[in-house]
């Protein structure tokens, strides 16, 4: 039988999914992805760990290293699939030139 902690939980990342799949921008939903990481670092008390993991893909970012997960990374599966079938394609959209 399905915990309260556990409906909570899956109730928790049924939000922000929602909130993350209805951006319509890729900027609006690299924020909201950030608020759900903020969230659930708080909500585990881990905000520290979360922040310095922040700070290591900001470094990669500026170094122009590839990000893990990305394609032609080690860390994705050996079949091709996509770590989130959920995730739009990375190219930015037209709304998000400044």
């Amino acid at each position: 039988m399905t915990t309260r902690r556990e409906l909570a939980a899956a109730h928790r990342r049924a939000k922000h999914l929602a909130l993350v799949g209805s951006a319509t921008t890729a900027t609006a939903r690299l924020l909201r992805a950030c608020n759900w990481l903020a969230s659930v670092a708080k909500h585990h008390n881990r905000l520290t760990e979360a922040l310095h993991a922040v700070y290591y893909l900001i470094d990669l970012i500026n170094a122009g290293q590839p990000l893990p997960g990305q394609p032609g990374t080690t860390t994705e599966p050996a079949d091709g699939t996509p770590r989130h079938p959920r995730a739009r394609a990375s190219a930015s959209d037209p709304k998000d030139v400044a």
